[in-house]
């Protein structure tokens, strides 16, 4: 089996899901991905199975079995991180004999819900549903149907678990750096450095490096202003570029309200961005801040998750 061929096959599957409703979504996974591509018979994907805790409020979407044993609680949750993860919580609680989870929304999870720690310390994984994605290729190879093993699975999540732990600790570490640098330099402080390697260390004459120090700061400002875009013509264009995905001219408003209130956001922490006019990359940074369980999430949810879906949808109008 070629696990790379399967998860890309998932991956375009998933993609043409998007917006539909859960029941849609529920769908295509019971009968199409997770007999298909995963390898479960009828008899191994319970569906809305009901939980045996002196009540039926609470139904998983899918319980994975193998040799007649529950192994796994699938939620499918599409597009709602936060929504889909409360809930799967809430079934690992009813289902103390289970410890993984599959969430899938607008990128997959995986999770191993170990009862002596609290729900935000779970390990996990994060798979976005992208082509030729790596960790979508483990995450076939791991949790099919012929190969399921429980320690496998687990070893598995904790090891990307650590790696993804680390990986945001350097970026915070870049990040404070970053910021502190940008706390120290001025304009005066710039200046000294240049007038200590020009006049101190070149000899020239303290006139003639002021004369091309103004000159040449002039010439950078114009510069720089002349290259920018003014920020409403971006936000037209954006716009009009929402409205031909075929977005409603309500919802676009939306959006471009969302990058707005990131920017205002950035401002407030002493971030000076024009994510108007920023490049891909610093807006891909900023999806990854405001997105899941980035350093600024919670900012990223407000109303109903616009705004982080406002700033992703720009990323893809920068693509």
């Amino acid at each position: 089996m070629d696990f790379q061929d399967v998860w890309n096959k998932i991956v375009k599957k998933q993609n043409a899901l998007f917006g539909k409703k859960e029941d849609v979504v529920q769908t295509m996974w019971v009968s199409v991905i997770l007999p298909d591509y995963l390898g479960y018979d009828e008899e191994s994907i319970v569906s809305e199975l009901e939980l045996e805790n002196g009540s039926t409020d609470g139904i998983a979407n899918v319980v994975l079995c193998k040799d007649g044993r529950e192994t796994c609680i699938v939620v499918l949750c599409p597009f709602e991180l936060s929504g889909g993860r409360e809930q799967l919580y809430s079934y690992f609680k009813q289902m103390d004999q289970l410890s993984l989870g599959i969430l899938v929304c607008d990128k997959l999870y995986a999770y191993d819900c170990q009862c002596e720690l609290d729900s935000g310390e779970y390990p996990y994984v994060k798979i976005p549903f992208e082509q030729n994605n790596l960790d979508g290729a483990d995450f076939v190879e791991l949790f099919n149907a012929q190969n399921f093993d429980e320690t496998r699975i687990k070893e598995w999540i904790a090891r990307k678990n650590e790696e993804r732990n680390l990986s945001e600790q350097n970026d915070n570490d870049f990040d404070n750096n970053v910021a502190k640098i940008k706390n120290e330099i001025s304009c005066g402080l710039v200046k000294e450095l240049l007038r200590k390697y020009f006049v101190d260390e070149r000899n020239f004459s303290i006139e003639e490096f002021e004369k091309a120090y103004n000159e040449r700061n002039q010439l950078a400002m114009t510069t720089i202003h002349s290259s920018r875009r003014p920020p409403h013509a971006c936000v037209a264009e954006f716009k009009n570029w929402l409205v031909l995905q075929r977005y409603t001219f309500s919802a676009a408003d939306g959006y471009a309200s969302a990058v707005e209130r990131i920017q205002e956001h950035q401002q407030d922490i002493g971030n000076d961005i024009d994510i108007w006019n920023a490049s891909k990359e610093t807006v891909q940074k900023l999806v990854r801040d405001y997105d899941g369980n980035g350093k600024y999430a919670k900012i990223g949810q407000e109303r109903h998750s616009t705004v982080i879906n406002g700033l992703k949808r720009y990323c893809d109008f920068l693509s």
